[in-house]
């Protein structure tokens, strides 16, 4: 018997765990617990699912609300993959019969499951095709009172497509906060990629009658790298919309001020001042705080690539007539690849910049919501000469006075992760400094870089190949970015170091809990993996979590995000063709 894709919930010293068991291409799922914070456990698992035994059980998700229990987990029982619940009252000791949730799919296997749970409210999603081959829709099932009871029949989300068209479905967002819960996701249903948006206000029971065309172009437009921000009720989206017959590209935007009931009829064009289908524009990046919004990318309306903003005062209202730019590069010298981040009305930049040569990091801010940047950029990676060596793909992430930026540079040889920090608002920064310290100076390519800050606690994690193929490490400071663990941690632990790539590394925290979540691509558990710190770095959980319905999952572009009670994880998913785009959260 082998355990594998184990999930936890944990409420006070209380945790829960259920997993998997195999044999062969069988399984069932088991559960444990600890009620003294994971010194002691029952001396007897659980079985949990009701199936016959040898049934397959995959895909297992928690919820955990004081002695209630529910489980939710993808099972073969009836001769396809269906979706199938169990509770129990009592902390786990006994759990009660396994519920169908996909009970109007009839004959079909489900995909892509994921699960948000917020105290009795308690949410399920997943994907069939009950509509035909290659017309997979989003469906969902709820429970209002803990898994006592569930829908009778489950509920879709989206809305059709055509007959036979094979249109795949990315760039999802599942988010839950009571009764009220907002899907937002992309898919090939009018030819070209568009983004769709539809939400519950009543645990999922209704949804309005039509899901949402946020970017409603001509369809023989492509619209892409979508970015999302959120303040209060403001939801804000902006994106890359492409123009196949001349390359360019254009900057699109659109909003909602109530939560996601309405928004703009029209999507709006920001990289203003030019005409629309006339310059490259790229990879835009956003930022908010209520009603102040700054979209930033770069542009070549200059004959090179410079990078630019907009800025909207009134909730993405109105914008600039003309888009500002903002580095102060020489003409003739590109500026690109920008990121980005706000704290109240200052916002920060920064991008890798070839003014010197080769490339340097570059920074410049805003202290009035994006009204004036200063006359006079700041260069980041000052412990390398100017233009000497390649620096490039920043990261940006601020706190209070607190701005860090992570970076690889290739001054040594193979590329290395560089972190400079600011404890004045980005008036002055330190020196920067290596972290990537488990091995010498340019001695394995460091890759996928990811950071996030708390107060004076600033965390990194990234890609390394220094044991062969691709590993995940970590490294963190205490002190505002002024010193660093000596040796970096590996926490990919789930296979031999370098034995498989691990990337698309991807982190968020919240105090001292630091999550992480990569793509793994051991065929044991391929797919997007999850990993856990409660010490600020210190340990982590003895083995990472493999988050993906275990139907041949292939992942990538993890992007993980973190509340007091939640961590969700998004990703790209490709099963059997076009890609989806899944979605799985676990309580911290």
């Amino acid at each position: 018997m082998r355990a594998v894709r184990p999930a936890i919930c944990c409420q006070g010293t209380n945790i829960y765990v259920v997993w998997v068991e195999t044999q062969g291409l069988s399984g069932n799922y088991y559960f444990n617990r600890s009620t003294d914070g994971g010194t002691t456990w029952l001396a007897n698992q659980v079985r949990v699912d009701s199936g016959a035994a040898g049934d397959v059980s995959s895909s297992p998700f928690i919820c955990c609300n004081g002695n209630i229990l529910n489980c939710v987990f993808i099972d073969d029982r009836s001769g396809t993959f269906d979706v199938w619940a169990s509770r129990s009252i009592n902390g786990g000791a006994n759990w009660g019969a396994d519920v169908r949730l996909d009970i109007a799919g009839g004959a079909v296997s489900v995909q892509n499951t994921a699960v948000c749970c917020d105290a009795a409210e308690i949410y399920a999603l997943y994907t069939d095709e009950r509509d035909g081959p290659n017309r997979a829709q989003v469906q969902i099932n709820a429970s209002g009172n803990g898994g006592a009871n569930w829908f009778a029949n489950d509920v879709r989300v989206s809305q059709p497509n055509p007959p036979g068209l094979n249109a795949a479905t990315r760039d999802v967002c599942f988010v839950a906060k009571g009764t009220t819960v907002h899907v937002v996701y992309s898919d090939d249903r009018l030819g070209e990629s568009r983004v769709f948006y539809n939400r519950s206000t009543d645990g999922g029971t209704t949804w309005m009658p039509a899901d949402v065309l946020l970017d409603a172009g001509p369809q023989t437009l492509e619209d892409r790298n979508p970015v999302v921000c959120c303040s209060g009720n403001n939801v804000y989206v902006a994106w890359e919309r492409d123009y196949d017959a001349t390359s360019n590209e254009d900057v699109y935007f659109n909003r909602s001020t109530d939560g996601g009931l309405t928004w703009q009829v029209a999507a709006t064009r920001v990289n203003t001042g030019v005409a629309a289908n006339s310059t490259n524009t790229g990879l835009p990046v956003l930022c908010c705080h209520g009603d102040n919004v700054v979209v930033a990318w770069f542009d070549t309306r200059a004959g090179d690539n410079d990078i630019f903003i907009n800025r909207s005062a009134n909730a993405g209202g109105s914008w600039l007539a003309a888009a500002q730019r903002v580095d102060n590069a020489p003409a003739g010298l590109n500026a690109e690849n920008v990121s980005i981040c706000c704290v109240g009305s200052r916002f920060h930049l920064a991008w890798e910049d070839a003014r010197n040569g080769n490339k340097d990091i570059y920074t410049n801010r805003s202290l009035d919501n994006g009204v004036t940047w200063q006359g006079i950029d700041t260069r980041l990676d000052v412990t390398d000469p100017a233009g000497a060596n390649w620096s490039y793909d920043p990261v940006l992430c601020c706190r209070g006075n607190r701005v860090h930026c992570a970076f690889r540079d290739e001054r040594s040889g193979d590329d290395d992760v560089y972190v400079a920090s600011s404890s004045d608002a980005g008036q002055n920064f330190a020196p920067d400094q290596r972290i990537n310290l488990g091995t010498p100076p340019g001695v394995g390519e460091a890759s996928d870089v990811a950071i996030c800050c708390e107060d004076a606690r600033v965390f990194v994690a990234y890609a390394d190949d220094r044991n062969g193929d691709d590993d995940v490490y970590f490294n963190r400071s205490l002190d505002g970015g002024a010193t660093w663990l000596p040796v970096d941690t590996r926490i990919d632990i789930g296979d031999a170091p370098g034995a498989d790539e691990s990337d698309d590394v991807a982190i968020c925290c919240r105090g001292d809990r630091v999550y992480i979540s990569w793509d793994e691509d051991n065929p044991v558990i391929e797919g997007p993996n999850f990993t856990a710190s409660l010490d600020a770095g210190a340990t982590w959980m003895p083995a990472p979590i493999l988050l993906s319905a275990g139907l041949q999952p292939s992942g990538g572009s993890q992007k993980i995000a973190c509340t007091p009670n939640y961590v969700y994880v998004v990703w790209d998913h490709s099963t059997n063709g076009p890609q989806d785009a899944v979605i799985n959260r676990t309580p911290p």
